[in-house]
Order: structure tokens, then C-alpha cells, then sequence
């Protein structure tokens, strides 16, 4: 008798978040890792229209909603980023996740304007791969590193709250890393801690899995280990993403079908199977991927 096979699966009891995913694809630069495959293409058809993204944040059970991700591609490419920004702080807190090299004092100045007519609040999450300029610069472009730092002296002047999101692309020691974070910090003089820092494994898909040679990790997630493992440390548990493709469970899976889960915020499936390499990654960290 043949033992048919089920994928472990994790159920959505509460939306508390939501990640509208601004473009799937448009990006100012071309990272050789991320886990999106990135055209760099602006064009309107590439951007979720505003008027969708209305339509779909007035469907939703704001019961349980406590944050609005803007994400991408990079989310500040958007031609409509701000009225965007607008209407997603009429809901919820908005987080902003972003390569950070768009920062300068006008828009940091526009964004405290449309913060100070809500009572949420906005904060961001800024990729930095590394505390070395050079192995920072190897996957994201040369000076990339230089404008992100500028950038997070503007967020720290106007009182932002930052996280950096560190993706561990050579998988490096995490305290090693952090410490490294601290000491740059430090001689920036930033207020940012190691504290600050989530440090991310490595999702081989998009643009990775396209530039570097890679072993996927053999067998599957061991539905007897569910048992005991806490949900509430993956995303796929408490949000959904949005897009003008549809609803996904994770914003790693954006363009993987096995991540679509229709059409309509109120007409998905709760339950998700984790049955993707992206899946074992996540499962195999200690905290969530991107949300909080």
C-alpha cells in the first residue's frame, strides 16, 4: 500500500498584516541575490494601480489588522508612492521596505508630512548586507553601500524608527555579523544598535538561483516536528500579500504559483501547505523572514 504524502500546513487564524506589493519587478538596482527575478523595467504595467489597491484595502476585515507592509521591487519607484503611503496610514501602521538608497532631505521631509495627519505610524526596513563596504557592494553595486548609510542619517534625523535587514549571504557567523554592525554604527555615528539588525538566511530563487551554482537541500518538512514548532514565527500565519497578479501567502513566493492563492482578499484558502525550498528555509530560522 503506497502512503500518500501531505505537506505540513500552516492555518490563518487573524490578518494582522498585509504586504502590498507596489511592483513585483521594478527595482533602481540589480542585486545578484534577491529572491525576485527583477526586470528593472518602469513602466506603468508594472506598478499596482492605486485605484486596485484601494478597491482591495476596503475589502478587508480590519478586525485584526495591525500593519501594512509597502514593499516591491523597490517600493519608492511607485509614481503614486506617497498618495499610497496616504491611504494605507488611514488603516494600520505602515512599515517600508526598501533598499535605502532613495532617501534624501525632501523626501524624508514629505513623508513626516503625511505621518503627522495620521495617528499610525510609518517605519522602515532597510537592506544592508553587510558591514563591510566591499562584500556589501559584491552582490548590490558598487556605492551602493555609501548611499544607504546617508540615507539612514536622514531617517535618523527625523526621528524614524529603523530596522536593517541583513541578508547572510555567505552565511557568516550572526553575532560575528551583528558585531560588525555595532561597531559600524558607532563609527557613523548612528544610534542604531546590533539590536537593530535582522540577520536573514539566503532564499535560493530569483536572481540568486539564476547567477550562482547551488544544491538544493534533499527531503521534505517533517509534519511530525509541526507538532511542536511555534506558527506564530512565520509570516504565512498571521499576513497575506497583495498584488496586481493576486494573493500570495509569502512575499518570497510572489512569483512562484505554488505561493498564489486566488484572486479575492475574501475568498482565499486559510490554510497554506509548506512545500517550497523557501518553506524549509523559513521553518529552519528562529524568527520571521520579513514581517514582525
Amino acid at each position: 500500500m503506497y502512503k500518500i504524502f501531505e505537506a505540513p500546513s500552516v492555518k490563518l487564524e487573524k490578518l494582522e498584516g498585509i504586504w502590498l506589493q507596489l511592483s513585483n519587478s521594478v527595482c533602481n538596482i540589480k542585486c545578484k541575490h534577491c529572491f525576485l527575478a527583477i526586470k528593472q523595467e518602469i513602466k506603468k504595467k508594472n506598478f499596482f494601480d492605486i485605484k486596485e489597491i484601494s478597491e482591495v484595502l476596503k475589502k478587508i476585515d480590519k478586525s485584526n489588522l495591525k500593519t501594512i507592509y509597502l514593499t516591491g521591487g523597490e517600493p519608492f519607484l511607485h509614481p503614486k508612492f506617497n498618495e499610497i503611503l496616504n491611504l494605507s496610514l488611514k488603516y494600520a501602521n505602515v512599515i517600508i521596505y526598501t533598499n535605502g538608497t532613495f532617501f534624501n532631505e525632501k523626501r524624508i521631509r514629505n513623508i513626516e508630512k503625511i505621518l503627522n495627519e495620521s495617528e499610525n505610524t510609518v517605519s522602515f526596513f532597510v537592506s544592508l548586507d553587510h558591514f563591510m563596504q566591499g562584500k556589501h557592494d559584491e552582490y548590490r553595486g558598487a556605492n551602493v553601500f555609501k548611499k544607504v548609510l546617508n540615507g539612514l542619517n536622514y531617517l535618523e534625523k527625523y526621528n524614524f524608527n529603523i530596522r536593517i535587514m541583513c541578508t547572510n549571504i555567505k552565511n557568516e557567523d550572526e553575532e560575528y555579523l551583528k558585531s560588525g554592525f555595532d561597531e559600524l554604527f558607532k563609527q557613523r555615528g548612528l544610534k542604531l544598535s546590533k539590536d537593530s539588525v535582522t540577520i536573514i538566511p539566503m532564499l535560493i530563487t530569483g536572481e540568486y538561483a539564476k547567477h550562482y551554482d547551488f544544491e538544493p537541500k534533499e527531503g521534505c518538512i517533517d509534519i511530525d516536528k509541526m507538532n511542536n514548532f511555534d506558527e506564530n514565527i512565520l509570516d504565512c500565519k498571521n499576513s497575506r500579500v497583495i498584488s496586481q497578479e493576486g494573493i500570495f501567502s509569502c512575499p518570497a513566493l510572489i512569483n512562484d504559483p505554488r505561493g498564489k492563492l486566488g484572486e479575492d482578499i475574501n475568498n482565499i484558502p486559510k490554510k497554506v501547505y509548506l512545500e517550497t525550498e523557501t518553506c524549509f528555509t523559513c521553518l529552519n530560522c528562529s524568527h520571521k523572514l520579513f514581517g514582525i
